[in-house]
């Protein structure tokens, strides 16, 4: 049975928000325990349903313009 720290740390494995050395805790834990495979297949799910199932909604000509001058700043 996963703790509910290890839950944590396994949304935030899912979301990459753990450093190399925690990543690589979560990655040994996963080869070694069902429950923590388990739970994260479970985790995953929403997530990966919203990316497959989100609408790809195009900007208008205007909006197009202004994000990439957007994005140009950024990239600098």
């Amino acid at each position: 049975m996963i703790n509910h720290e290890t839950e944590l740390k396994l949304q935030a494995y899912l979301d990459s928000e753990l450093s190399a050395a925690s990543q690589k805790a979560i990655a040994d834990l996963l080869g070694r325990d069902a429950g923590a495979r388990r739970c994260i297949r479970i985790e995953g799910l929403p997530k990966s349903l919203l990316a497959e199932n989100e609408l790809e909604r195009k900007a208008p000509g205007f909006a197009r313009v202004i994000m990439s001058k957007i994005r140009r700043q950024i990239e600098r």
